[in-house]
């Protein structure tokens, strides 16, 4: 039985190769499909702080984790594309045409806008120094 399954098996990987080389149009999509896993990855990457790697060898702490940083991930996707949405209707009530070339471009992974550190504040010597010498004194 085992070994009829492996065959049947061994035949269907050759008609699904035969069918990829053969029809371009498949391939096209295959590698579409594949771009938009690895930008999710990606995404999450960035989501998790420390990249890709699991933090603990319990695997319910694993499951927890990939768990919160796929929450986190869909939280920031749903925000982007709220905020697309909105400015879209905007660019539509001021005449703009969106075309769908145009809105195919897009994608909700983006984190550009993102403090994931948020906001620091850098005081060079001579402006953190003026600024000192005129603070009033600490009652402390």
């Amino acid at each position: 039985m085992n070994r009829a399954f492996r065959e049947l098996g061994r035949a269907a990987r050759t008609l699904f190769l035969l069918r990829y080389i053969s029809e371009a149009d498949l391939r096209r999509s295959i590698r579409a499909e594949t771009a938009k896993v690895e930008s999710y990855n990606d995404f999450l990457d960035w989501v998790g702080f420390g990249g890709p790697v699991l933090k603990s060898d319990d695997p319910v702490e694993q499951a927890k984790q990939v768990k919160y940083m796929d929450l986190v991930a869909n939280v920031i996707m749903l925000h982007n594309v709220h905020d697309l949405t909105e400015i879209f209707a905007d660019m539509e009530a001021e005449g703009w045409k969106l075309t769908r070339e145009f809105l195919a471009g897009l994608s909700p992974y983006m984190r550009e806008h993102i403090r994931r550190f948020g906001r620091s504040l850098l005081r060079h010597g001579g402006l953190a120094a003026a600024a000192c010498a005129t603070a009033p004194p600490n009652p402390g």
